[in-house]
């Protein structure tokens, strides 16, 4: 399955692995922009020091008891301090836009959630939310077996993900594409292995909630989840800290185990990952 992918050529890639060419991110004009410097983090921490990353999985429901605090999604600078832990090569020229500041995984956490999920054999990888490319970076950082798919429905953040991917010298194993997720799903006619989402939340706002639920994601966080199915049941779904986990087991079918893992940086808990389909640890 491998050999076809390991062409340089995008576009002659995307047509050997069924993608749809005319959504290639190398038909449109490559601009990399020079917006805000900042940071890039899913939620408010301003400490500057190299992060711990420590996981839990649990299978229980615990409700966060701590007071929300109001958060300006407009002040990015606050952000700015944990630019390293976003991209360690954060000085070599990496690229965000504004939303990204704030929505964009942290490296020790796309790094861990990487690992988790590729084995030592070929395998390819849809992402089909993937921002300025966080974690498309780290799954074809994993191994070199790996063909990643990165889609999004903004064509600024592609422009930036390729950039990115560049600057950690892993832009040949990733297909950039411009596309709504519904759409793709529909028109990829390669065999997907697993599916990494990561959808937008809402912004930092996310976090006033005391409980947030996947129909507050736009699009739907339901509706994201049943059309991946389409393609594969071998699903990592990145969440807010604050995520019902009731919702998370309603999406299991009989029979179906899902692991929740708690990403905790600095002894904070950041985000969770959501494990369908995959071999789990005991």
């Amino acid at each position: 399955m491998m050999e076809s992918l390991t062409l340089n050529d995008e576009q002659e890639m995307m047509a050997a692995m069924g993608l749809p060419i005319a959504f290639s991110s190398s038909k449109r004009p490559f601009h990399v922009s020079d917006d805000e410097e900042g940071d890039n983090v899913r939620e408010e921490d301003d400490e500057e020091d190299g992060c711990e990353l420590t996981v839990e999985s649990t299978r229980k429901r615990k409700k966060n008891k701590k007071k929300r605090r109001k958060i300006d999604p407009d002040n990015i600078s606050k952000y700015y301090a944990q630019r390293y832990r976003i991209f360690s090569l954060f000085d070599e020229g990496i690229q965000l836009d504004h939303e990204s500041w704030y929505s964009t995984t942290p490296e020790e956490i796309a790094r861990h959630i990487a690992k988790k999920c590729v084995e030592n054999q070929p395998c390819i990888i849809l992402d089909p939310f993937c921002g300025v490319g966080g974690n498309i970076i780290q799954f074809a950082l994993a191994s070199d077996q790996v063909m990643v798919i990165a889609s999004d429905i903004d064509p600024d953040k592609v422009t930036m993900a390729k950039h990115n991917a560049k600057i950690y010298g892993v832009q040949d194993r990733i297909s950039f594409l411009v596309n709504d997720f519904f759409k793709l799903v529909d028109q990829i006619k390669c065999k997907i292995d697993l599916i990494f989402l990561s959808p937008p939340w809402g912004g930092p706002e996310y976090l006033t909630h005391k409980e947030y639920s996947l129909s507050m994601m736009s699009p739907d966080g339901f509706d994201i989840y049943n059309a991946a199915r389409k393609l594969t049941k071998n699903i990592a779904y990145l969440l807010p800290r604050n995520i019902d986990n009731e919702e998370i087991n309603s999406l299991l079918e009989p029979g179906e185990v899902v692991e929740i893992e708690k990403n905790i940086v600095n002894k904070k808990t950041k985000t969770l990952t959501a494990y369908f389909g995959m071999k789990t640890d005991e």
